[in-house]
């Protein structure tokens, strides 16, 4: 039986809409590209719940996921499209770290911001070693990646807030 009749269509990628294109693309904006260097490849699962995922599929990754009947997930999670818009992934943090200072704007944290920020605290003051304003990857002080926050001043005082930490997963059960 097609998958189509069995109504489980919504588990197959599919190509984003334009307003899903744009989310992205101003995501990729305001950490520091031009443009979003994985249009190209973007495909969207929406499986119909408050948020759905998008994904990049290499080229060559296409062809053998559009032969197989349903999909969970496929080539690198870029993140989520939910009731806030797009929120980037812990695998593209990963991905895009290597990046850190040009293009992809950071912020790197002490080891005792990297506790702090791991467990989804907000990170001020010299518990901070590198800033930037706005969203940003958050890198601890060795260049690992540990999440995506938000740098931002309050009365002076440089702060980070996290939109997205490793710890995420311990917390949440990810």
């Amino acid at each position: 039986m097609p998958v189509e009749e069995e109504g489980l269509s919504r588990y197959r990628l599919r190509p984003p809409t334009p307003s899903e294109e744009r989310l992205v693309e101003g995501f990729f904006r305001s950490i520091g590209f031009r443009s979003n260097p994985y249009t190209d490849g973007m495909a969207v699962l929406d499986p119909g719940g408050r948020f759905k995922e998008v994904f990049y599929l290499p080229w060559g990754l296409r062809g053998a996921v559009e032969r197989l009947p349903l999909h969970y997930s496929a080539g690198l999670n870029l993140g989520a499209i939910g009731e806030r818009g797009f929120t980037p992934s812990l695998h593209l943090a990963r991905e895009l770290a290597p990046l850190c200072g040009a293009p992809v704007r950071c912020i790197k944290l002490t080891p005792r911001g990297e506790k702090l920020f791991l467990y989804a605290r907000e990170v001020y003051g010299d518990s901070i070693a590198s800033y930037t304003a706005g969203v940003a990857l958050v890198a601890g002080a060795n260049g690992q990646p540990l999440g995506w926050g938000v740098g931002l001043s309050r009365r002076g005082l440089l702060v980070v807030k996290p939109l997205r930490d490793l710890g995420w997963y311990l917390r949440r059960g990810g």
